[in-house]
């Protein structure tokens, strides 16, 4: 018996691990240099997944063998990009994740004598292991966790016949076979072990034909609804085709399997094996009494090959099912098409419009007749035929060889890329190809196929089944367990969005973007993951923000990962900025680093998930090292107190003990002052309009952004001047010298702020001396003259009123006697015009009086 690829790799695997680990490498103390301490397998570009296991972010899964001498120094091992996962002292090895690029760094401390590769157990999964699960990289994801646990793949397929010795083998679960319907054949078992491969967490259910024929439309309608309604699928994968089904419209295959995917089942299928088995051209009338189509240059005549055994044609044409118009069949002929043979059958009546041929072949060797397409009546329309075991030798169509409820949107149909495909970018020839041109009910063009997935994998061969298993029915069972893996990982995301994940992150092989033959291209399930998983969420704790540090100092960090799937083992990754000289670390809350380096750096916090997934938008802090400068407040010289609308000048000196350059200043002149900010070292002349205290702050920084830690600055106040009133005398007066005037006055400050003092000025050369009494009363003027009075008051701050309250007063009559002078006062108040009166007279009086005097002495 041969023995199975699986078994035969892991004896190579179990050899190379072996060396990897215990080999004749230097150990440390004897040469060894950092180079020599690394397996060379570790340094791959693309590591293989069966000796290495590697992150998307280039992380490798290894052992670090340490010095029995040194012991363990987690510091350093963290310091040089070492993430430890487990350290087991019996053995002296630490289990961690390393990037690539710092593979030599940790290699180089003292404490490590190797690194090599982590070395896995083997899953007892059966003899036989599908090629396609690490080509897929659907092992990826079960090494995350997720084996498809909790999720329900329905199969429908041919038979199980020998399931239970692949049961034997640990190749099959236990599977649920619905209404006993286990079918007849084993492609059904081959189907179950890769599903099983791909995701052996997930509950099997299968559903075949009965167990003496094959899977009849029938059989498939009734075993697809009771995979749903009593199976409980979540995904379901077939494998087959009905050529007597509709080309042109959507037969009841796939009328039902539209509805089970509108019910939120995902639906894999195989696309076919059809390429090279099809042919589709519009009908061309040659002119021969058959009215044989012209397949081209004449051509009416088509040869097949047909194997022992023999085969079946199967004719299409444009017409309705159930409907047809027109009249169409296929028969043998000669070469030339003018005799013919045998013609076919309209095996599902006059209306449908497809017609049958059997093609026989006694053998040994395979047959090779002529066929003839013809049209007995009606109009020309799109031909299409497919053969069951025999294949047109030169005029195959590959282009819309997809049929049947593969066409039907929202199915993920499958085709097959070899696994022993260097490349794995080649489709098999047999690939059926799309697009599905679709006649009825209306017209439309379907892409298709959906996705690429691997055949030609080894499966047990359980009944005799073939192995490697090829086909397009052996690359749709690893899309459907892909499937299962991807839903216990993802519980809440609907089937379409499983099928948007799988076409949208697959692996673009073949032409450009979405074609015919790849579809979307060939399925990577971690990329599918990684397209459903939302990316985790980082924020720096500590520092709060910004931060300016001298040389030698250190700031403690601190950071937090969340992720909005839920999912577990989150990883963080700090970056202390480029030419800081602080080593990254994977610590979420890694404390205190020393800044030794001046600059400024930029600290990014990157988280990422199980899936590799990284916070796109890296959480961040700024640290500045360096000298800060000293900036100094030149003008005002003090504190001040000024009365609002006063201006004030404002100058300053910058000083930079690192000379870094380019010092850049800043003025503020204090909130709700109303005077804008300054970018002027010397800022000039500034109005403050608003009353209040205000502090002024002046802050320069240096060309690193390093601020002076402790701005200068000046608290100017701004003063309302009060207000002054004289209540008495109501308006300016004249008096007689020697009279008297009585003097009142009120005080009025907005800020309320204290007691006011009030001063009286009583006008230069009165010889009245000043009064700070706010109500002086009664004031005797001794000089004759005209003299302004003066009342102003000041606030607690020494702030006069700017605009003093004035009288005046006339002071009549000498200042020195003449002999007969007169003088009669005249002051405002109650009753002063009639005082005025009676002084006038008086004076009209004294004067007579005085005019007889002066003739009396002439």
């Amino acid at each position: 018996m041969r023995l199975p690829r699986r078994v035969a790799r892991g004896a190579t695997l179990s050899m190379l691990v072996l060396l990897s680990i215990g080999g004749t490498g230097r150990a440390a103390g004897d040469g060894a240099t950092a180079h020599d301490k690394v397996s060379p397998v570790l340094r791959t570009a693309v590591p293989s997944a069966r000796l290495v296991r590697a992150r998307a972010d280039g992380q490798r899964h290894v052992y670090l063998h340490l010095d029995a001498t040194r012991g363990l120094d987690r510091v350093a091992l963290e310091a040089a990009g070492a993430r430890i996962e487990r350290v087991s002292a019996r053995l002296g090895v630490v289990q961690a994740w390393i990037p690539a690029d710092r593979l030599d760094t940790v290699a180089a401390l003292p404490s490590v004598t190797r690194i090599t590769p982590a070395v896995y157990g083997v899953a007892r999964a059966g003899s036989a292991q599908t090629e396609g699960d690490p080509i897929l990289r659907s092992d990826a994801l079960r090494e995350l966790g997720f084996d498809g646990t909790g999720v329900k793949v329905g199969v429908v397929s041919d038979g199980i016949d020998s399931l239970g010795l692949s049961q034997a083998t640990g190749d099959s679960p236990q599977v649920t076979i619905i209404d006993g319907q286990s079918g007849s054949g084993d492609e059904g078992t081959a189907t179950i072990e890769i599903v099983h491969d791909v995701a052996p967490g997930a509950a099997i259910g299968f559903c075949g034909g009965g167990q003496d024929n094959g899977v009849t439309t029938v059989d498939f309608v009734d075993c697809a609804n009771k995979l749903v309604t009593e199976f409980g699928a979540d995904v379901i994968v077939d494998d087959l085709g009905f050529p007597a089904e509709p080309y042109f419209e959507d037969g009841v295959v796939a009328q039902t399997v539209r509805q089970i995917v509108g019910s939120g089942v995902l639906w894999v299928t195989a696309a076919g094996n059809d390429a090279q088995k099809h042919y589709q051209g519009d009908y061309q009338d040659s002119g021969n009494p058959f009215h044989a189509h012209d397949f081209g240059d004449g051509q009416v005549a088509m040869l097949v090959d047909v194997p022992p055994g023999g085969g079946t044609a199967f004719l299409e044409w444009a017409n309705p099912y159930g409907a047809a118009t027109d009249v169409y069949g296929v028969c043998f002929t000669d070469p030339t098409g003018s005799s013919l043979g045998t013609c076919s059958d309209r095996l599902l009546g006059e209306t449908v419009p497809l017609a049958v041929l059997d093609l026989p072949c006694e053998g040994p060797a395979n047959c090779t007749p002529f066929l003839l397409v013809g049209k007995a009546a009606g109009l020309a329309r799109p031909i299409e035929m497919f053969f069951d075991r025999a294949k047109p030798r030169t005029l195959a169509t590959a282009a819309d060889s997809i049929y049947g409820h593969p066409c039907v949107q929202g199915v993920v149909s499958v085709v097959a890329i070899d696994a022993a495909d260097p490349g794995h970018d080649t489709a098999e020839a047999f690939d059926s190809q799309g697009p599905c041109t679709i006649y009825f009910p209306a017209g439309e063009v379907r892409e298709k196929p959906e996705l690429a997935a691997i055949d030609g994998v080894t499966v047990s061969g359980a009944g005799g089944f073939q192995s490697p298993f090829h086909g397009t029915s052996a690359a749709a069972p690893h899309v459907a367990g892909i499937a299962a893996l991807l839903a216990q990982a993802f519980p809440g995301r609907s089937e379409a969005q499983l099928d948007q994940a799988m076409s949208q992150s697959a692996i673009d092989v073949g032409a450009t973007g979405f074609d015919p033959v790849f579809g979307s291209g060939r399925v990577d399930a971690l990329a599918a993951a990684q397209f459903l998983d939302n990316p985790p969420d980082g924020t720096i704790v500590a520092p709060a923000a910004t931060t300016v540090i001298v040389p030698g100092a250190s700031a403690v960090f601190a950071g937090s990962c969340s992720d909005p799937d839920g999912a577990s083992g989150l990883a963080a990754h700090w970056d202390f900025g480029a030419g800081s000289g602080v080593a990254p670390s994977t610590a979420l809350d890694p404390g205190e680093k020393f800044f030794q380096v001046t600059g400024t750096f930029e600290v990014k916090l990157t988280c990422s998930d199980a899936f590799g997934t990284a916070d796109p938008t890296p959480a961040t802090r700024t640290i500045i090292v360096g000298v800060p400068p000293d900036g100094t407040i030149d003008q005002p010289v003090a504190d001040l107190t000024i009365v609002a609308g006063e201006p004030v000048s404002f100058a300053a000196s910058c000083t930079d003990p690192d000379d870094s350059g380019g010092l850049t200043h800043r003025w503020s002149f204090g909130e709700g002052s109303g005077v804008p900010d300054s970018s002027a070292e010397d800022a000039g002349a500034k109005t403050f309009s608003t009353p209040g205290t205000f502090t002024v702050t002046y802050t320069c920084a240096d060309g690193g952004g390093a601020a002076d830690p402790t701005p200068a600055t000046r608290v100017i106040t701004v003063d309302a001047a009060p207000d002054s009133t004289i209540d008495a005398p109501a308006a300016d007066v004249t008096i007689a010298k020697g009279g008297s005037v009585s003097f009142a006055g009120t005080c009025v400050d907005s800020e309320s702020e204290g007691p006011l003092t009030p001063t009286w000025s009583f006008g230069a050369g009165s010889g009245i001396a000043n009064s700070n009494v706010l109500a002086p009363g009664s004031v005797v003027f001794p000089k004759a003259g005209t003299f302004t009075i003066s009342f102003a008051c000041k606030d607690r701050r020494g702030i006069p009123d700017p605009t003093p309250a004035t009288r005046v007063v006339t002071v009549t009559g000498k200042n020195k006697s003449s002999g007969g002078g007169c003088n009669v006062a005249s002051a405002g108040g109650p009753g002063a015009g009639a005082t005025a009166g009676l002084a006038a007279a008086m004076l009209a009086l004294c004067s007579w009086a005085r005019e007889r005097r002066r003739g009396a002495r002439r």
